[in-house]
């Protein structure tokens, strides 16, 4: 692509750039047809279904982990239509759309994101960095929309707990608590910016193991 041309990223493919740039750049420029499997389709719902039975509320499956309370329904639905930000400098556009987000005592936002499962050991998450940026991003979107907002956001991981799948499952909820950089968020837009405007596909991370599979398929 030119240097001219538009480019439009989400804050959920950001941290893929510092993962590996080779994945990053084929996924924008050569992008495959892909599509969320319908469980996590069907998870999503779920959950801005229950926790619309909440608003202004802590869920009771956080009660006693968090004392942040869920935005009120008018600004969730503002949220979940999406954020954007265009840097005219860049001619590249910036967006994010939240699961949802909570409000605390200060009457600051606090930016949070779902997962459906929890890394045995922080040390193994291998997508934490990406996780970050995630919300990171939601920060600085946040802000450019004159809100206020905390230095901290949570993810939060649901884990099957109990149950069958005749009798239904029973999900864990647990937040883990990051601080929020949204100076950083920027940063990764412009590195990420730049990366997919470059004319070849840039080297890839060393332990990536897709770039590795396709090496060895001669696709690479």
């Amino acid at each position: 692509m030119t240097n001219k041309e538009l480019v439009k990223l989400s804050a959920s493919m950001l941290g893929s750039a510092l993962e590996c740039p080779a994945c990053f750049w084929r996924d924008y420029n050569v992008p495959l047809a892909f599509h969320l499997p319908g469980v996590l389709n069907k998870m999503d719902r779920l959950e801005k279904e229950y926790y619309d039975q909440y608003r202004n509320k802590t869920p009771p499956a956080l009660r006693g982990k968090l004392k942040e309370k869920l935005v009120d329904m008018k600004t969730a639905e503002k949220l979940r239509e999406g954020l954007k930000y265009f840097d005219k400098e860049l001619n590249a556009v910036l967006s994010g759309k939240m699961d949802d987000c909570f409000v605390n005592e200060k009457g600051f936002l606090v930016p949070m994101d779902n997962k459906t499962a929890t890394p045995k050991d922080e040390k193994e998450d291998k997508f934490l960095q990406a996780y970050q940026t995630q919300l990171d991003t939601y920060t600085f979107l946040l802000q450019k929309h004159g809100y206020k907002t905390a230095d901290y956001g949570y993810l939060i991981y649901y884990t099957p707990e109990s149950g069958t799948p005749d009798k239904g499952i029973i999900f864990r909820a647990e937040p883990k608590r990051l601080s929020m950089h949204p100076k950083s968020a920027i940063k990764v837009f412009k590195y990420a910016v730049n990366l997919v405007r470059k004319p070849k596909i840039p080297g890839s991370h060393k332990d990536c193991e897709t770039c590795q599979w396709l090496k060895a398929l001669g696709e690479a």
